[in-house]
């Protein structure tokens, strides 16, 4: 939340492309932890929707809604998109709704909560409430209603047979997809050469020899040159440059649309750079230090990757990590 609610997306820092984060929070809150009430216990504000307060000050648009309703929650998250295309993102909403059964197979339920809770929250059921609504809006007759119960439930019936009697994997296609070895020779003609707003300083050479840090400031700014898709963000890299100055200049030469910084969050760092990746970009981004690659290993380990794999190799995630790894005192890139 708070990487999407930076003012540097929507103030003077912006420029001429000021727009909030086109993305909508949805929690979905049912009440419960795994065996445990999260209501007056284990948080402190009464609605999850206030937690937005704490990162932007129009609270992100927060709003609670009725997560039992289908049609006001279609009409909440309709107008969440609506701001969200006219650059008024992020927006928070709460959809207010509840877990019928436990976390796991092995949980009795009835050692935390009451029958008499779960059936009051039963008689608003959505898939309930919202067959009401239709039918008594004249959408479908009650026989209509009844026919397309009937074709759900067996489809799902066939579809639970066909999943049993699949075939296990072949054990000869473990590693298939495990590794990414795509690569770009051309970029494409829309991101070639893009627009800069001055050149790079050339790096000070002694011999034909440059320092290690602005080897790496060069190969930056060259792929950045040549792929409008090459952004650069992190802690501090922008107007300072980095902790270690590698990257000092390279916001005058291309601009905040492409170097800016970030929150100290190195998850949401590598979380957000993951999804661009994802999305099409070619993000570099630097952690300070290799110890708080640890604050984001969910992000790296379980994110970057592994979605090649989990996606069956639809995905892939092009995406640089800068770190350091210091090798004595006197700290080297």
């Amino acid at each position: 939340m708070n990487f999407a609610a930076q003012y540097q997306f929507t103030n003077e820092l912006a420029g001429d492309h000021k727009y909030g984060i086109p993305l909508i929070f949805l929690v979905q809150n049912n009440h419960y932890g795994m065996t445990h009430r999260t209501d007056n216990e284990v948080t402190g504000v009464s609605t999850l929707a206030r937690r937005a307060a704490g990162f932007a000050d129009n609270n992100m648009h927060a709003e609670i809604i009725n997560g039992m309703d289908v049609l006001a929650v279609r009409e909440a998250v309709k107008r969440a998109v609506e701001g969200c295309r006219q650059g008024k993102g992020p927006y928070l909403l709460e959809a207010n709704t509840y877990r019928y059964y436990g976390h796991s197979l092995s949980d009795p339920r009835n050692e935390y909560r009451t029958k008499d809770e779960e059936s009051a929250w039963k008689e608003v059921d959505p898939i309930a409430t919202f067959r009401k609504q239709i039918v008594e809006c004249g959408v479908l007759s009650e026989e209509k209603v009844v026919a397309l119960e009937t074709r759900v439930r067996d489809r799902n019936a066939r579809a639970a047979v066909r999943a049993a009697k699949a075939a296990d994997p072949d054990p000869k296609d473990v590693l298939q997809h495990l590794y990414a070895d795509a690569r770009t020779e051309e970029v494409p003609a829309e991101f070639r050469n893009p627009s800069m707003v001055k050149e790079v300083a050339p790096a000070k050479r002694v011999n034909g020899e440059i320092l290690y840090k602005d080897a790496i400031k060069e190969a930056l700014a060259e792929e950045m040159k040549r792929d409008g898709r090459v952004i650069f963000y992190g802690e501090d890299v922008a107007d300072y440059g980095g902790a270690f100055k590698v990257t000092k200049g390279l916001i005058e030469s291309f601009g905040r649309d492409r170097v800016f910084n970030t929150p100290i969050s190195e998850a949401a760092i590598c979380g957000t750079a993951v999804g661009a990746a994802m999305a099409g970009l070619r993000p570099v981004v630097e952690l300070m230090y290799m110890d708080f690659a640890l604050m984001s290993s969910d992000q790296i380990s379980n994110q970057g990757a592994k979605w090649h794999y989990m996606s069956g190799a639809q995905v892939e995630v092009p995406l640089v990590i800068r770190d350091l790894t210091p090798g004595r005192r006197k700290y080297q890139m």
